[in-house]
């Protein structure tokens, strides 16, 4: 059994949303379609990664960030990485560009951006290795990124079910 890092780091939680209107913190109802989504986040606290990463994973604790309000979900993959820098609004840009990547609420989970959002709807599940890829190309020193997938993380060579 493999775990998150309990580093510091950057990360994207996939999903899978059943559609709904969901009522998210300060940001009131939003409707969201079903599908596939990444979010992006970052885990510089207490716990770093570890901390951070499964408790979305599990979807445990009283809400407190944005994404802690869109229950019930479906994990499917963390991405991450403990490269030493902020790397969420890169992270953001990424995903984005990704195709059939859609902005899904303006805001969500970067509300000290305005018009920013860290909460993309997909077309389809995304892909590691074009994620390292883009990374790669916009941040050539990016450290590592890795995928976990729950508990049992090595079934999946893509870091996608």
């Amino acid at each position: 059994m493999s775990s998150l890092p309990a580093e510091p780091g950057t990360y994207a939680f996939c999903f899978r949303l059943e559609p709904g209107v969901y009522r998210v913190g300060a940001l009131g109802d939003v409707e969201l379609a079903g599908g596939y989504y990444l979010y992006i986040g970052s885990a510089f606290g207490p716990g770093g990664l570890r901390s951070r990463g499964e408790r979305h994973w599990q979807g445990r604790g009283r809400p407190r960030w944005h994404l802690d309000y869109l229950r019930p979900r479906q994990p499917l993959v963390i991405w991450y990485t403990t490269d030493g820098r902020r790397r969420e609004a890169l992270w953001a840009r990424v995903a984005a560009a990704l195709p059939g990547a859609a902005s899904a609420v303006t805001g969500f989970g970067a509300s000290d951006r305005p018009g920013a959002t860290h909460l993309f709807r997909l077309d389809f599940p995304p892909s590691l290795d074009d994620f390292r890829a883009r990374v790669g190309r916009r941040a050539p020193r990016h450290g590592p990124i890795a995928a976990w997938a729950g508990e049992d993380d090595s079934h999946q060579p893509d870091g996608v079910p």
